[in-house]
């Protein structure tokens, strides 16, 4: 089987279930049993502001849960429409080892209580990609 085909047997860019997230929707992201959108963080504003409403409709509200986009069944979930937007991951450089590699990066909104500031960091080592949380060390604006 060629590299241009996916475990489907589709051309990967043409499979809904392999073919990568849109730009700004991170590999790993997070979800609510009864919501329909996909969220980067399960901090989102959004996603909060959800469960927020349905508790005070007297609806029962669902802790988000870890999922990734490749899992997601096609058409169920949209991707948020604050945390899954291209500006909200800015390209990077990222070090991984001893190498710089490019990635995209979201800044955690405060430092950390040991000064740094962190990001979550999109990027891809050989062919895998990484979802990783880095300090300011290890990044780099591209």
């Amino acid at each position: 089987m060629s590299d241009d085909y996916c475990k489907h047997d589709l051309v990967v860019t043409s499979c809904a279930y392999c073919k990568p997230p849109p730009p700004g929707v991170s590999p790993s992201g997070w979800r609510t049993s009864t919501g329909t959108a996909y969220h980067n963080s399960p901090d989102c504003p959004l996603l909060l502001r959800g469960q927020r409403y349905a508790a005070s409709r007297g609806n029962d509200t669902h802790a988000p849960t870890p999922i990734h986009w490749s899992d997601v069944v096609p058409g169920t979930l949209a991707p948020c429409e604050h945390c899954c937007t291209p500006t909200t991951f800015r390209p990077c450089y990222v070090l991984d080892g001893t190498s710089w590699l490019p990635g995209r990066l979201s800044w955690e909104p405060k430092p950390r209580p040991d000064g740094l500031w962190h990001a979550r960091v999109l990027y891809t080592r050989d062919g895998e990609q990484m979802d990783t949380i880095r300090n300011q060390h290890d990044v780099r604006p591209r």
